[in-house]
Parts: C-alpha cells; sequence; structure tokens
C-alpha cells in the first residue's frame, strides 16, 4: 500500500511513551491544530483498515 505524507505531519513526533517504550510516532492532540490534527486522523485509520496496527498514537494531554 502505498500513501501519501499527510497534511499536518510536521507536528508528529518520533519518541518513547509510557504506554510504548520503544520509539514511534505520536501526535500531542492539544498541540495540533484542528485541521492537521483530522488529517492524521484519518491517514491512521486508513493505516489500520487496510495494514490493521495504528501508526500513531495520539497522546490526549
Amino acid at each position: 500500500m502505498i500513501m501519501n505524507i499527510p497534511f499536518g505531519y510536521e507536528y508528529v513526533e518520533i519518541t518513547a511513551t509510557e504506554k510504548n517504550p520503544i520509539k514511534h510516532l505520536v501526535v500531542r492532540v492539544a498541540t495540533t491544530p484542528p485541521e492537521a490534527l483530522e488529517s492524521l486522523r484519518d491517514y491512521d485509520k486508513t493505516y489500520f483498515e487496510h495494514m490493521g496496527e495504528h501508526p500513531i498514537e495520539f497522546i490526549e494531554e
């Protein structure tokens, strides 16, 4: 599956979290503009539908 980089990708961090200690894609919901957040959530949903896993962890802080 080939997917383009979604709008708002500049708000994605590559970091480890308590939930997942391995570095992965993370979006902090509170600091991401609504349009970018919607685009990133759509990307995550589409990826999940095709690959069966979520590539982005959304952190509600």
